[in-house]
């Protein structure tokens, strides 16, 4: 399992709830890029943590709040 590269704890979909993991190499660079939107594969929206509210979706200097 995936830990948020934001706030450190596992990486859990807070539109599904569902424990994200790098189902292929695409997804996996696309994390890590940072530069690239993350769907989650399970729900199909921008991945976005449970615990801390970042959204993997390519503005990496922009908070997104838990609202």
């Amino acid at each position: 399992m995936a830990k948020c590269g934001n706030c450190d704890y596992p990486l859990i979909c807070r539109e599904c709830g569902v424990k994200f993991t790098f189902i292929n190499e695409q997804v996996y660079e696309a994390f890590y890029d940072r530069n690239t939107p993350v769907i989650c594969p399970n729900c199909q929206q921008i991945l976005t943590c449970k615990y801390c509210g970042y959204k993997y979706d390519a503005s990496i200097y922009e908070y997104h709040s838990n609202q």
